[in-house]
């Protein structure tokens, strides 16, 4: 597989914050569905299509709350990180 490095050009109009609403990957490549943070109804698809081989997804949500319940309590820290 050869590489193919293209310039990216900003769009206009673009807002400076996003959510990730989605991620799939089918037969039409890899897609990234974001959402507009102050209106969520404008949204921007991006798609990688036939470059992306892998990837990893890690849910980060547990940690932060574990992380809160770990500052209140040593014992609780002991049970979030084992």
């Amino acid at each position: 597989m050869q590489e193919n490095w293209e310039h990216w050009e900003p769009v206009f109009g673009l807002s400076s914050k996003y959510y990730v609403e989605s991620l799939s990957d089918s037969i039409e490549g890899f897609r990234i569905l974001l959402s507009d943070a102050y209106d969520e109804n404008k949204k921007v698809e991006v798609i990688f299509e036939d470059s992306v081989h892998a990837y990893r997804s890690t849910d980060e949500s547990f940690r932060r709350v574990c992380q809160v319940f770990c500052v209140n309590s040593f014992k609780r820290f002991n049970a979030c990180r084992g």
